[in-house]
């Protein structure tokens, strides 16, 4: 998963300082929401790991009719 972030991470800085330089606010959005996705993943895709092996090892009980 840390290469997903330093890629995404790259490809937000990048953004960044091109839509900086030509003054395009779509290009910096864009490297916002990549920035901050690369700071999320990590953390999000733990838990949802965790989840789902939890939801795996429990008994689930049969709803009853």
């Amino acid at each position: 998963m840390t290469t997903v972030e330093i890629i995404l991470f790259a490809v937000g800085a990048f953004l960044l300082v091109v839509g900086y330089r030509r003054s395009d606010r779509n290009k910096m959005l864009a490297a916002a929401l990549l920035m901050f996705a690369s700071a999320a993943i990590g953390p999000f895709s733990e838990g949802f790991k965790q989840g789902w092996a939890n939801g795996q090892s429990r008994d689930q009980p049969s709803l009853p009719r």
